[in-house]
């Protein structure tokens, strides 16, 4: 069977459409098409519907999902071990973390690292949703959630608390909110419902259901920036505050919230030796 064709069939699996993988891919769209026409031929079966609004996978195209992801890992794994001799660091790598966690810590590290190993090029891709490490060529993640994946590596970088924070300003005009008021008159600066679902329930243990949302964002420099500048309460880990934002002040002290920081690394990159050495700087500026 023909690997490349696998490839295809899993790019127009997660796009949706034969359009969406050639753009993905950098073909055209007819090649997509071929490459499909070809697999379904090879394994005579059909392994999509084809509908006007795009590819729905038939009962056998899903049961080739798993089995086709665990070759393309495989061919990944090989191309690193094969492209990347031990004794060179250069290549690339590619983090997934939150932009304020890559502000104080990632970016300390590749600029640390870039004095020793200068020919490694980086991508961070910044965002408070979790990435899917095995589909977006993640080599390491920086998140505040154990992966449930056990194939992947985890280590734990760091126990921080969560805490209710607020500006001078707004606490000046609004006051201190009560504990179990549920926020009442008062105005909270959010993670969009759609990105943490879970914060809309419950902050640090107490209901929001009465308050005013000023401001929701999927960005952690956005959520902190809304907080310092008086637009309303937030939650933030302390440690952060502590340590870049003495203007802002600690609101509800006994409502707080463990929160851990995981270092999560790619099975296909954790022996590269640039992967390692960027693990090693990352991981001293949590110690």
């Amino acid at each position: 069977m023909n690997w490349d064709n696998l490839r295809y069939f899993l790019c127009v699996a997660r796009t949706g459409s034969a359009r969406a993988a050639a753009l993905k891919i950098g073909v055209d769209q007819a090649t997509v098409a071929r490459r499909l026409q070809a697999l379904e031929q090879a394994l005579d079966t059909q392994l999509f519907y084809r509908h006007r609004d795009g590819y729905q996978l038939t009962e056998a195209g899903t049961a080739l999902i798993a089995e086709a992801e665990l070759m393309e890992s495989s061919a990944k794994s090989i191309q690193k071990k094969v492209c990347e001799p031990a004794s060179k660091l250069s290549g690339k790598i590619c983090i997934a973390t939150t932009d304020a966690l890559a502000h104080y810590f990632v970016l300390e590290a590749i600029t640390q690292l870039k004095k020793t190993a200068p020919k490694i090029s980086y991508t961070i891709l910044a965002n408070i949703k979790l990435a899917n490490m095995r589909q977006e060529d993640v080599d390491i993640a920086i998140r505040s959630e154990r992966p449930t994946d056990n194939g992947l590596i985890v280590k734990l970088l760091k126990t921080t608390t969560l805490g209710f924070f607020a500006s001078e300003s707004y606490l000046r005009h609004h006051g201190e909110p009560k504990k179990g008021s549920g926020f009442s008159g008062h105005q909270l600066v959010m993670y969009h419902q759609q990105t943490l679902p879970k914060y809309w329930q419950t902050l640090c243990g107490e209901s929001i259901n009465h308050a005013q949302i000023a401001l929701e964002t999927d960005s952690q420099n956005v959520l902190i920036e809304g907080i310092r500048k008086g637009l309303g309460i937030g939650v933030l880990s302390t440690d952060i505050v502590a340590s870049h934002y003495p203007d802002l002040i600690q609101i509800m002290t006994s409502s707080i919230d463990i929160k851990e920081i995981w270092l999560v690394i790619h099975p296909d990159s954790h022996r590269t030796p640039r992967t390692q050495k960027l693990v090693e700087a990352i991981t001293a500026l949590f110690d």
